[in-house]
């Protein structure tokens, strides 16, 4: 806590720098849980060079070369240290935070990108990756017609349904051989979405309007709150949605507020979710 009559700027920076944004009590006061994940898909070439995947480098303990996940979850178990070893890290501290890897979907065998990250991040207990029905990254594009919600009612599903059901098999291998014990869950899942560029997509303005009123469909509400309960019976525990809103070629949540804001069925599907399957 920051008090402007006892402590300075220089005595509690960072409290500071909180008081100044208008939060007085510490983030770890405000916040039952906080989940912290180093960086964003550290296995995507798109945000190179901050990634590891591809990477490699000495170990100056053991002298043995070491990359990808191995490398990720040894960087991520580092800092955690760091923060442990600070004078304001409790018991109390410790409790509420859950360090989490971010994980690569296509990689789901125990030599995987966030499984291999998970052995060597021990203090890491929660492993996440992208779970989105279609999309770019199930190299599909949704129409909106007859066959287009028949994908994403079945193909969608039945695809992202067996993907969980190989990572929970490695998790569970994982755990029974003492390799690596962690939770799975999603960092980004529902609709997915196409865009321009990626993937060597092209994709027209008439495209994306078809994919948008697919993907905020009834179909799109049912196999959403589908592959979510799925996931959530096969143990994994952290899901998340994607996205709250982004510009006309993303997948978005809710209407926009001068058109009367209301929740497409897709968010409307996981409010009954978190209401009564959680």
């Amino acid at each position: 806590t920051y008090d402007p009559i006892v402590d300075t700027p220089t005595s509690k920076p960072w409290a500071y720098k909180r008081y100044l944004q208008g939060y007085v009590r510490p983030w770890i006061e405000a916040f039952e849980k906080i989940l912290l994940e180093l960086s964003n898909e550290t296995w995507n070439g798109l945000f190179a060079p901050w990634i590891f995947l591809g990477v490699s480098m000495v170990d100056a303990a053991t002298s043995a070369v070491v990359g990808g996940g191995t490398l990720y979850g040894m960087f991520q178990e580092r800092v955690i240290g760091i923060l442990r070893s600070s004078p304001y890290w409790s018991a109390n501290v410790d409790s509420k935070f859950v360090f989490v890897i971010g994980g690569f979907a296509v990689q789901r065998g125990q030599d995987g990108y966030g499984q291999a990250a998970a052995i060597s991040s021990p203090s890491s207990k929660l492993v996440t990756i992208a779970g989105y029905n279609g999309g770019w990254e199930r190299g599909q594009r949704a129409t909106n017609s007859k066959d287009g919600f028949l994908g994403i009612l079945v193909e969608d599903v039945i695809t992202l349904n067996a993907e969980g059901e190989d990572l929970t098999l490695t998790q569970m291998a994982m755990k029974q051989s003492d390799a690596a014990s962690y939770d799975l869950g999603t960092y980004e899942a529902g609709p997915g979405y196409n865009l321009n560029g990626l993937n060597g997509v092209s994709i027209t303005d008439a495209q994306v309007e078809a994919e948008s009123l697919a993907m905020k469909s009834q179909a799109g509400g049912v196999a959403t709150l589908d592959t979510f309960l799925y996931r959530a019976r096969l143990g994994w525990t952290e899901q998340n949605f994607f996205t709250f809103s982004r510009n006309r070629y993303y997948w978005v949540s809710h209407a926009p507020t001068y058109l009367g804001g209301w929740a497409y069925p897709p968010w409307s599907a996981l409010t009954m979710f978190n209401q009564f399957a959680t």
